[in-house]
């Protein structure tokens, strides 16, 4: 269910006008094209990232690659975004902890 609601929002941004000084923020004058997607992809990274160490992890080995692909696909697509980058972090910890990229998994 996660991955369908992080492709249903809109995370593409818009460069608004620079002004005239120089600026070393890469993310300066750069705004999010629909807000209101951004705030719920807010929400839905905080509540995978309480959610997930709290998942049994026999049920995770299943639905690991296909999530961990779609993040860094979606990562790939909106460089950005951080929230992909903590999904992925609260993931890989999960592999971990099921031992998925253990040899004897």
């Amino acid at each position: 269910a996660i991955i369908q609601l992080l492709h249903k929002l809109d995370l593409s941004t818009t460069s608004q006008e620079e002004t005239r000084e120089t600026v070393s923020d890469p993310l300066q004058g750069v705004a999010p094209t629909v807000p209101k997607d951004f705030q719920l992809f807010h929400h839905l990274v905080e509540f995978a990232q309480r959610l997930l160490p709290k998942a049994r992890p026999d049920f995770f080995p299943r639905w690991a690659s296909i999530l961990v692909r779609e993040l860094i696909v979606l990562s790939s697509k909106h460089p950005i975004v951080s929230g992909f980058y903590q999904l992925l972090r609260s993931a890989l910890n999960m592999c971990d902890k099921c031992s998925y990229f253990s040899k004897d998994a």
